[in-house]
């Protein structure tokens, strides 16, 4: 997760949680250990592999890193969702190349079909993956609509998600969207989607805890999803 999804969903800061840069040293021998040490814990019970909380430190990390990692994470879980930003090319291109379904997150903008055409056209020159899925965010009233989307690149969007203002209150106090919100729903109905075009269990919010309980994570499969956005 790169440092924006971080304090997104609440990562502290003070002191900062170990990330992805910890793993370099053991890079050769990874094992399940290393990885499990390493994860955040968010209080909703998923892991979270934090990327390099300083810019300085995101050279230490080469695509040669990613890949083992990614593999690794992959064996110990359901799912892995990898955050890729916008940064296609470069170290995380193993990111893009391992995923079982690439999705690529874009808003009803000219600039962001202009950046989401140049995406798609790189992705296609690798040869290395599928076409992505297409997901678009913050939805709402405009000359350019949902529909443009199909128009435009050929094909319906996998999902909309609707512009919500529980969003920017939400990410400024690092929480997770109310279940409820329009936002929140329509992310689950994807996941959902998703979940069962991989023939995995439907993903769900799990119930409040009291705030001592520890979160566990579990799980098999090795699936794996990434949201290139836009």
């Amino acid at each position: 997760a790169s440092s924006e999804v971080a304090t997104a969903i609440g990562a502290p800061r003070d002191p900062a949680p170990r990330s992805v840069v910890d793993l370099v040293p053991v890079a050769d021998e990874l094992g399940p250990t290393h990885l499990e040490e390493v994860l955040w814990r968010h209080p909703e019970g998923f892991g979270v592999l934090l990327g390099p909380g300083e810019a300085s430190a995101a050279g230490v990390v080469e695509p040669g890193h990613y890949r083992g990692i990614l593999g690794r994470a992959a064996e110990g879980a359901e799912a892995v969702v990898i955050h890729a930003g916008r940064a296609v090319a470069g170290r995380l291109d193993p990111a893009v190349e391992l995923a079982d379904r690439v999705l690529l997150v874009l808003t009803l903008d000219v600039l962001s079909f202009r950046g989401a055409r140049r995406v798609l056209d790189a992705l296609a020159g690798d040869g290395g993956t599928g076409r992505p899925a297409l997901v678009v965010n913050r939805a709402s009233r405009g000359q350019i609509l949902p529909a443009d989307v199909s128009r435009v690149f050929g094909e319906s969007p996998l999902a909309v998600i609707p512009s919500d203002r529980a969003v920017g209150p939400a990410q400024d106090r690092g929480r997770l969207l109310p279940a409820r919100s329009r936002a929140a729903r329509a992310v689950a109905r994807m996941a959902r989607r998703l979940a069962e075009e991989a023939g995995l269990p439907a993903p769900t919010r799990r119930p409040k805890r009291p705030r001592q309980a520890r979160a566990s994570f579990d799980g098999r499969g090795g699936r794996r999803a990434t949201p290139v956005t836009q």
